[in-house]
């Protein structure tokens, strides 16, 4: 009788343990600054400059917070950039955002994990060719690969969309040696060690 008991009990414990799990909610793009950390986000759900101004002002009032922003970007997303310190997570500011009936738009955060990715998000990269273009530039950034694709695509994408907006002129230029690359003849295996 004792053996079947504790086995009951056991087994509600177990119940009550996987039914009581939470999502987890890290942030995607968390970089060291000062003596925390910076990262942004964008949201989900929210509908005007009065609530964004409230989300802004109850990030800035924690003290955890050293700074917080928004931005309303051209693509119609709305985007937060904070600055924080080490005591603190993305489900910490979670619950400040949800105060709001706003929520993390889940391109942007990992969700036990993983990046969720838009339907636009999917089809572009779905329609990506998978040959990759080597670019003579040294402080190009380079694809790491940790096993993760959703994520180490998302990261390299990230730091190649910020490399461009800091070398605008030597993006010109790649580009236009990638034009006149299309319009050369392919030499194919046999020719190229002909050449060589």
């Amino acid at each position: 009788m004792k053996k079947t008991v504790f086995i009951l009990g056991l087994l509600i414990l177990i119940s009550l343990n996987s039914f009581c799990q939470t999502d987890n909610y890290e942030f995607l793009r968390q970089r060291p600054a000062g003596e925390g950390f910076t990262t942004f986000f964008d949201l989900s759900g929210l509908k005007d400059d009065f609530t964004a101004d409230q989300i802004i002002s109850a990030l800035r009032a924690d003290e955890n917070i050293s700074r917080a922003d928004y931005f309303s970007l051209k693509n119609g997303k709305d985007r937060i950039h904070i600055f924080y310190n080490n005591s603190i997570d993305a489900n910490y500011v979670r619950a400040i955002i949800q105060a709001h009936n706003v929520d993390y738009d889940l391109t942007t955060v990992l969700l036990n994990g993983e990046l969720q990715q838009s339907k636009d998000e999917k089809i572009r990269l779905r329609n990506l060719s998978s040959n990759q273009t080597s670019i003579n530039e040294s402080d190009f950034p380079k694809y790491e690969n940790t096993g993760n694709k959703d994520i180490d695509d998302n990261n390299y994408r990230v730091r190649k969309d910020t490399w461009i907006e800091n070398n605008p002129e030597k993006y010109e230029s790649i580009l236009k040696e990638m034009k006149t690359n299309e319009t050369t003849p392919t030499i194919n295996k046999k020719e190229e060690n002909n050449i060589n």
